[in-house]
């Protein structure tokens, strides 16, 4: 008996947001950098401060202080906005992505290109169960990625787009597998 191709709905569906959690994880990430490098100017302004006990040095330590501030308030606000900003769907022909907050991307990956489909967690994204699905096609400039997705989501959409691609879906991998203890090499 010859296998039967199973029906897979091709229509498009409605551009899909980021798991909720996504804005948080990339605060958590981005705010302690850039407080760091706050941080240091501070210091570094002051030690030349110090050093040279001018007006204009003084004025050089406030500047630097208040554009370190100023950029922890962006470095806060901006995750909310990425995240307001990144969308995806299953389009007829691609995946479609679109993100950016000052510069705006539009991105399409065809699926007759994608020809691997990993999943990848870090610790905050194991917290927060989401993952980040990266697609992996035939042509360098096509390749795609799905950051904060739910974990659940994720397996869907990837069973989902292996049927549109044709290839039969596997259950997805473990993302972070127990650690085996290496012998100490």
């Amino acid at each position: 008996m010859g296998s039967v191709a199973p029906q897979v709905d091709t229509t498009s569906s409605p551009f899909q947001h980021l798991h909720p959690s996504a804005p948080f994880i990339w605060r958590v990430t981005l705010v302690p950098v850039v407080m760091g490098l706050g941080i240091v100017a501070t210091a570094l302004s002051i030690v030349v401060g110090a050093a040279v006990a001018s007006l204009l040095v003084s004025l050089l330590v406030a500047v630097v202080a208040v554009v370190a501030v100023v950029a922890v308030v962006v470095a806060w606000w901006y995750p909310t906005r990425r995240y307001r900003h990144w969308q995806y769907r299953i389009g007829d022909d691609a995946l479609e992505l679109r993100h950016g907050v000052w510069f705006r991307a539009t991105a399409a990956v065809p699926y007759h290109r994608i020809q691997q489909i990993d999943v990848e967690q870090g610790p905050l994204q194991r917290r927060h169960g989401v993952v980040t699905l990266r697609l992996r096609t035939a042509a360098a400039g096509t390749e795609g990625a799905l950051p904060h997705i739910a974990a659940a989501e994720a397996e869907l959409l990837r069973s989902r787009l292996l049927a549109i691609v044709g290839e039969p879906p596997q259950a997805m991998p473990q993302v972070m597998q127990q650690v085996v203890p290496h012998d100490g090499l």
